[in-house]
């Protein structure tokens, strides 16, 4: 769960992580919901496709929001990433 000023933000990841040394390869979120301070919430589903070796394209699945975020592998995306754009 993520804290802004006027909203909070749960983020749902999918994640490979590596047995020996137990480090994450990958994270890559699969839905984002947003509960904004006038009490309205919203929910979509993520699709995350790699688009040349250095970037992601994440995109909701209602076809509203795409963009695009550097990700070179191994690709473990943080939640501001997601967080700077209005879902």
């Amino acid at each position: 769960m993520h804290w802004r000023p006027s909203n909070v933000a749960i983020i749902e990841w999918r994640a490979a992580i590596q047995i020996d040394g137990l480090s994450v390869v990958e994270r890559l979120p699969t839905m984002i919901s947003m509960r904004r301070g006038d009490g309205t919430e919203t929910s979509e589903a993520l699709a995350v496709n790699r688009t040349i070796p250095t970037t992601v394209e994440i995109g909701g699945q209602k076809g509203c929001h795409k963009m695009a975020v550097a990700c070179p592998e191994p690709c473990v995306l943080q939640a501001d990433a997601l967080l700077d754009t209005e879902w």
